[in-house]
């Protein structure tokens, strides 16, 4: 069955080298735009007496005590070098093992003051999409002339990831005996507690009748029901999306209500969006854009200035998230994900 499931994946998702090139640039650009470079810094100015990782964390096992602030920025110096490299397609997938491991160790040391998110898509990305083989084409290496296999099936593990974490939820909360206790409502009760009886939860209640005891309990089945429903989506892939565009409605729902944003989650949506316009969409001119971009000479005046941009406390850009705002980020990304729907069907 597992292998069934994973043959439909494949079939879904058989890119092409070209494909990948354009999905790697665009990516990069987007990324940038949305999130700068999310490396940490003046986390080695941090007092240790309030650093405690959870077990759950490699910083527990491995980072006994915060490290010099140096050291963080020698890693971002190196992590902003390898997002250059990612950009222009030289030795991508090591570059990107090298950008992910940096994000995950600051990460690992950043959620160890009791506070979390939900970022790990966001670390593991580049070091996942390395390995499809997307520095192949549109790339320096190409430029070069070396070439690099393609391969899908590290995409098709970057979804089954996905999914998985949407089931893994979902299971959770199924195995919780409280959870589904017809005398715990637990998305109220996270609902009075993020806002603790505001205006905001007031508004909302004249909304949503959280009073009503039946109502409240509905919720906290609909959640699960919705998370475990993510294998009605391997019957057929194509309607995927649909499932893409649920999840940013409930997002949307999650951040208003519980101020949780699931910001790591976004880099699987752009991924997947950016995969389905590129195949459905003429990108012949930009592919003729890109190749004369794309050559040793732009890549070595990229490889100084970012990082010395970086270096000064400079970007090249603001901050797009600080500018629209979690909601209005998915609402873009519910727009994108309905748009490659459209073209999708009408092929």
């Amino acid at each position: 069955m597992i292998t069934r499931i994973n043959n439909r994946i494949k079939s879904f998702y058989n890119f092409k080298g070209i494909e990948f090139g354009l999905l790697r640039i665009l990516y990069c650009v987007v990324y940038y735009l949305i999130y700068d470079l999310p490396l940490k810094a003046g986390l080695g100015a941090i007092a240790d007496y309030i650093y405690a990782p959870n077990s759950s964390s490699i910083a527990y096992y491995l980072i006994p005590s915060i490290p010099d602030e140096f050291l963080f920025l020698v890693l971002n110096v190196i992590g902003t070098i390898a997002f250059v490299c990612i950009l222009f397609g030289y030795k991508s997938a090591k570059a990107g093992v090298v950008f992910s491991l940096i994000l995950i160790f600051e990460c690992s040391i950043l959620y160890s003051f009791q506070k979390i998110d939900h970022t790990f898509f966001n670390d593991i990305t580049f070091l996942i999409l390395g390995f499809t083989g997307w520095g192949s084409r549109l790339s320096i290496d190409e430029y070069l002339g070396k070439k690099s296999a393609i391969n899908n099936v590290w995409l098709v593990n970057f979804t089954l990831l996905f999914f998985f974490a949407w089931f893994s939820a979902g299971i959770f909360k199924l195995m919780d005996s409280t959870y589904l206790n017809i005398y715990e409502h637990h998305i109220e009760s996270l609902v009075f507690r993020y806002n603790k009886g505001t205006d905001f939860y007031h508004y909302l209640n004249g909304f949503i009748p959280f009073g009503d005891a039946f109502f409240a309990e509905i919720l906290d089945y609909a959640a699960i029901i919705f998370e475990l429903g993510v294998v009605l989506v391997l019957i057929n892939l194509r309607w995927s999306l649909v499932y893409i565009g649920l999840c940013c409605l409930f997002h949307i729902f999650n951040y208003n209500m519980l101020a949780i944003a699931f910001s790591g989650v976004n880099t699987f949506y752009l991924v997947i969006i950016l995969l389905t316009l590129i195949r459905i969409i003429n990108t012949k001119p930009l592919e003729k854009v890109i190749q004369k971009l794309i050559i040793p000479k732009v890549f070595y005046v990229f490889i100084i200035i970012v990082p010395t941009l970086y270096i000064l406390g400079h970007t090249l850009t603001p901050t797009l998230i600080t500018k629209i705002g979690y909601i209005n980020l998915h609402l873009i990304y519910l727009f994108a994900v309905s748009l490659s729907l459209y073209r999708l069907l009408k092929q």
